[in-house]
């Protein structure tokens, strides 16, 4: 079977709306036959481009995807995740964001990146940017540490604070925050909250300091906890005795 035939039969057997990527039809054929084949796909309105590497087949009265999904689709192609970039949630929570610090020795923006970006993710890796039918789209490269205070809800209004400019009211905006919160909830978010910056981290301080409230070992979250008890690592390297045999020459 032929790559135009395969790539068909895989197009038509997706749902309505539903997203697909390049790199999920390369068993089909050489990456060269493939492009050449939902290239001519696109010409004749079969399937439409998304983003580049991003289609959607072209059903009669379907409603076009959104930006969200169209850049969850973008980053599975690049094996990335993609969450809210920490200058949206500090405009989500009212607060207000920090300018962006000028990169010393940065070379002038070429042409194709002066184009107006209409939303901005994190990612964990370079950042980049990928046009879309809506607009262009940026994946911000971010601090690991950061991008995982900002993928779970429950911290993510840390990831806002760290993002934002700060200012008198702060102090305030962060006790309120935790007087909404249930005890329970309370301890683990002062907990969590020892892996934000150190101007955040000192204001979420129990006073006085309890021993109960124990920062985790680490945020990440398939990077589970080193059990208590265990011996400490010994980077000696243990070498059997080596035997040597002399002969007697005659």
């Amino acid at each position: 079977m032929d790559t135009k035939y395969l790539i068909g039969k895989f197009v038509g057997g997706l749902q309505t709306r539903q997203i697909f990527i390049t790199r999920e039809c390369l068993t089909f054929g050489t990456r060269a036959a493939v492009d050449t084949v939902l290239w001519n796909m696109v010409a004749r309105a079969v399937i439409i481009r998304l983003a580049n590497g991003v289609f959607v087949r072209n059903d009669i009265g379907m409603k076009m995807p959104e930006l969200a999904d169209i850049i969850k689709a973008k980053a599975r192609a690049h094996v990335r995740r993609a969450i809210p970039h920490g200058v949206d949630l500090a405009i989500q929570h009212r607060l207000e964001p920090k300018p962006r610090r000028p990169v010393k020795n940065q070379k002038e923006k070429s042409t194709r990146d002066k184009f107006e970006v209409i939303a901005c993710c994190a990612v964990l890796g370079d950042t980049t940017r990928f046009n879309t039918i809506y607009g262009r789209v940026e994946f911000r490269r971010t601090p690991a540490r950061k991008f995982c205070l900002a993928k779970a809800r429950s911290t993510q209004v840390l990831a806002a604070w760290w993002a934002s400019t700060g200012g008198p009211k702060f102090e305030r905006l962060i006790n309120e925050h935790i007087s909404r919160l249930g005890k329970i909830e309370k301890k683990r978010f002062k907990e969590v909250g020892a892996w934000a910056p150190a101007w955040i981290s000192d204001l979420l301080l129990d006073d006085p300091p309890r021993f109960s409230t124990q920062a985790p070992k680490t945020i990440h979250p398939r990077w589970p906890d080193e059990p208590y008890g265990e011996p400490d690592f010994d980077p000696r390297v243990n070498e059997p005795v080596a035997i040597y045999r002399t002969g007697v020459v005659a």
